[in-house]
């Protein structure tokens, strides 16, 4: 766990940071989900410089947070239980999104296996969000 003051984690940090601590969980193949409940976890200031990315992961369709131009994989770093996941991705960026003009339908959910970083296993509501 980082253990840095918290004024100087930078997103990157912060973002590692909720996923060795179990805040943030692997939502089962959603990883649009994943990345949005990160994003939630997330100071004002450091919401503001991360997007949501849809596009290609070595072929497959997949979402990924993007920090300040770099790619940031929260769903696959929980699958792969890997902390550097993104080095063993070839990411093709098609679409970005803020998360700011993500509308959520809370009215609109599938129930899902969600597990975190701990090892942590329950069952969780997943909205639908429109972009």
């Amino acid at each position: 766990m980082c253990k840095q003051n918290k004024k100087t984690m930078n997103t990157f940090e912060k973002l590692n940071d909720l996923i060795l601590s179990g805040k943030v969980y692997e939502y089962a193949n959603r990883c649009w989900f994943t990345c949005y409940m990160a994003w939630t976890k997330l100071p004002k200031k450091m919401k503001e410089e991360t997007l949501l990315v849809e596009g290609l992961a070595n072929g497959n369709t997949h979402y990924w947070l993007k920090v300040n131009g770099e790619v940031f994989d929260v769903h696959y770093k929980l699958l792969d239980e890997d902390m550097s996941v993104e080095q063993e991705y070839k990411y093709n960026e098609e679409k970005t999104y803020s998360f700011f003009d993500v509308k959520v339908d809370k009215e609109y959910y599938e129930e899902k296996p969600a597990s975190n970083w701990l090892g942590k296993n329950k069952w969780s509501k997943v909205w639908h969000l429109e972009f």
